[in-house]
């Protein structure tokens, strides 16, 4: 049994857990909302897997949860979307189908447009630097591998840092909740992205922020989404024929 504690949460909520309590620091927070950052760090990271029950007893007995402030941190992550709430069945984490990745990106194309619009007025050099390198290292990887725990992480911290230093709170906060589940489906759900050879790639974003034009900036990164939404889509519904085919051979 791994039991928490704060020195936990604060290893281990990263910029994930960080955000579901924005109003509080990470020493003010209160158990259910420790309790309920580390969840995201599981749902985020696949340790918890799409569809699996969150049984109270399962639960605290692995990470040392006590029932009533797990209970309220499940009530809270099911209040955001981040776990679902089945009547008489419990909680489970939620499953990501194709209607809803649309909706994801959909979110994600106008919210992370907007935030790399902001961005365009007011970047810095050193920021636009570390976001320079983190691009390379992205469209680098996304040539050469298919989407990996590494892959997938470089390139969420891209768009959380635009996000971060655009100057508005508020996206940050909506974004939230489809990030963690775009990260638990690439990661979780075992199929491929080819990602590479991307027209609006990361590189074509930062060059957009870094000439200060805030609707190049917008474009660039709503038709990078845009693009990034197409593969993931089309990689999810080649998964999903895949799997009823290998179930019709097995039936038949």
């Amino acid at each position: 049994m791994r039991r928490i504690s704060s020195g936990d949460c604060i290893t281990h909520c990263g910029e994930r857990g960080d955000d579901v309590m924005a109003t509080s620091s990470i020493e003010s927070r209160t158990l259910p909302q420790q309790i309920q950052a580390h969840l995201i760090d599981l749902i985020a990271d696949g340790i918890l897997r799409p569809g699996e029950p969150l049984r109270m007893e399962s639960l605290c007995e692995e990470y040392g949860f006590t029932q009533t402030p797990l209970r309220e941190a499940l009530r809270s992550l099911a209040s955001q979307g981040l776990v679902e709430y089945v009547p008489n069945r419990g909680y489970r984490v939620p499953q990501t189908g194709i209607e809803e990745l649309k909706h994801i990106f959909q979110v994600r194309e106008y919210l992370e447009g907007l935030a790399a619009r902001l961005l365009a007025t007011r970047a810095t050099q050193e920021q636009l630097a570390q976001l320079g390198t983190l691009a390379v290292e992205c469209d680098e990887i996304e040539d050469t591998e298919r989407a990996s725990a590494h892959s997938v992480s470089r390139e969420l911290e891209f768009h959380r840092l635009i996000v971060q230093w655009c100057g508005n709170g508020l996206i940050r906060k909506l974004l939230l909740g489809p990030n963690i589940l775009l990260r638990m489906l690439l990661l979780g759900s075992g199929f491929d992205v080819q990602r590479g050879g991307l027209e609006f790639d990361h590189r074509a974003v930062v060059r957009a922020i870094a000439c200060g034009d805030p609707e190049q900036a917008e474009s660039a990164m709503r038709s990078h989404i845009r693009e990034g939404a197409e593969l993931t889509l089309d990689a999810l519904r080649n998964s999903i024929s895949s799997e009823t085919g290998e179930q019709e051979v097995r039936s038949g």
